[in-house]
């Protein structure tokens, strides 16, 4: 069993969704497309579990006023009074803006 996938990069790939004269998908590039083992697939998370995970409340003991340490670049940073921020955006049908990059 082999799952196709088309690359938002074409030079990622080696095929164009073919193999020996059967088309089992269609790619945009004739070398945007790739045969994988299902084994080798990661397939991340879900928008939405991503989006809790990022910013939802979990329920834990309370850790009100903890300092904690976020990295942000490379760089350590001490957070101090960010329990507000982070109460503020775990209401997350208020959020107008979201980021979820590297949530994958």
């Amino acid at each position: 069993l082999w799952l196709g996938v088309e690359w938002d990069n074409p030079e990622r790939g080696k095929h164009d969704g073919s193999h020996e004269g059967i088309v089992y998908f269609k790619c945009r590039h004739p070398t945007g497309g790739s045969f994988i083992r299902p084994n080798k697939v990661n397939f991340g998370v879900d928008f939405l579990t991503a989006v809790k995970n990022r910013y939802a409340l979990e329920d834990g003991p309370d850790d009100h006023g903890k300092e904690q340490i976020i990295t942000i670049g490379k760089k350590p940073v001490e957070t101090i009074g960010f329990d507000s921020v982070i109460k503020q955006q775990s209401h997350l049908n208020n959020l107008q803006e979201i980021s979820l990059r590297n949530c994958a």
